[in-house]
């Protein structure tokens, strides 16, 4: 009946006589008990959802997989590493920390240095101080076996007197080159 008063067709229709005809329809509703009864859509929804909650039950891992992939919850397993040991909440003082591992060593100096009780190596191939050798470096045992490798052994050469900085900028930009080549 609202509609048809939208629609123009009860021009007559006061609000007065349209309350008076919804109180009716609710009286009569209620008292045959379908007022606020649940709709056949309500039942199909339940359905569903009980339908998804048991795929959720079949869809986990069984103990065998989880115990085969190795989940870890963050703690360590007995002889292994734990990866990103370094507090990473500062990361200011990580760079100011780790800023003395990009100048190469002068002229005439050790390739070798101790550091906070550490042993590190000068490694021509990742242009800092590491703690592998350049003959255990796995960056340098790929490039061995390219034939390309001139252009990166110059800048090499070259970023041994230049900033660190630039001389890792320039040993990433030849081995991109010789990539491309």
């Amino acid at each position: 009946m609202h509609e048809d008063y939208l629609d123009g067709k009860l021009a007559t229709l006061t609000h007065e006589s349209l309350v008076g005809m919804a109180k009716s329809k609710f009286n009569y509703l209620r008292t045959k008990g379908t007022w606020g009864a649940k709709s056949p859509d309500d039942d199909k929804i339940i359905a569903m959802t009980a339908a998804i909650d048991s795929l959720k039950g079949q869809l986990k891992l069984s103990p065998q997989l989880v115990a085969a992939g190795g989940k870890n919850d963050g703690k360590s397993k007995k002889g292994q590493k734990t990866r990103n040991k370094k507090n990473t909440s500062d990361r200011v003082k990580q760079k100011k920390y780790e800023a003395w591992k990009k100048v190469p060593p002068k002229e005439g100096e050790k390739k070798e240095k101790v550091h906070d009780k550490r042993t590190y190596h000068w490694c021509v191939h990742h242009m800092a101080w590491t703690m592998h050798s350049p003959s255990e470096c796995r960056l340098g045992t790929e490039r061995k076996g390219d034939a390309k490798n001139k252009s990166y052994s110059a800048a090499v050469a070259a970023a041994a007197t230049v900033n660190p900085h630039y001389a890792a900028l320039l040993s990433t930009l030849a081995s991109i080159a010789d990539e491309e080549e």
